[in-house]
């Protein structure tokens, strides 16, 4: 039997509207997912941090009779479809100011497409940008780091090992960093 302490917090949670770049999202929101001929049930929860729309929980429950949950499974799973799904139905998008200067919000109705591209190129607009200071930082923090300078610059920014490496590339590109010889190790001195 389980600890009390060690279980997962399963209490409700209130709804909050969030900025999603120039529009609203109400979450967290916990949307199903079906796959055809699947065994699984599927639920993706999507929260908003730091300005974006984030997946933040991933359940897969394995049906009746069915096979156990494995790393193919969870694979499959497209989570930058389901939060792209996510941000062109349920953002709320500005559609009048009344006179007393009240803003007032809708959601894009089913076939509404303009609604949703809309929404699609809102979510797209929040992407991680990385300006000139941000690209600093990865400069400063990947020179600083002998042995793993991009699992570093992964750790510093809370991001993945492979936005991590495009953080590394864009200083790069941006003469920050310097290049790699062609032996592929790292040439150290004056990135600045």
């Amino acid at each position: 039997m389980e600890d009390e302490d060690q279980k997962p917090s399963r209490e409700p949670v209130t709804p909050r509207l969030e900025w999603l770049g120039d529009r609203l999202i109400a979450v967290p929101i916990t949307c199903g997912l079906e796959r055809p001929g699947d065994d699984y049930d599927y639920a993706l929860t999507f929260d908003v941090v730091a300005g974006q729309l984030s997946c933040r929980e991933v359940r897969v429950i394995a049906r009746e009779g069915g096979p156990e949950v494995k790393r193919s499974v969870l694979a499959g799973i497209a989570i930058d479809d389901q939060r792209d799904l996510v941000a062109a139905t349920v953002t709320l998008t500005a559609t009048a100011t009344t006179a007393q200067g009240v803003v007032r919000f809708s959601w894009p109705t089913p076939g509404d497409n303009a609604a949703r591209a809309a929404n699609l190129a809102n979510l797209r607009a929040t992407r991680r940008r990385t300006d000139t200071e941000t690209l600093r930082r990865v400069a400063d923090i990947y020179l600083a780091n002998e042995t793993a300078p991009t699992e570093a610059v992964r750790s510093a920014f809370g991001v993945a090992h492979r936005t991590a490496s495009l953080y590394v590339q864009r200083a790069r590109q941006a003469g920050l960093l310097p290049a790699y010889r062609n032996s592929g190790s790292r040439q150290r001195g004056d990135a600045k």
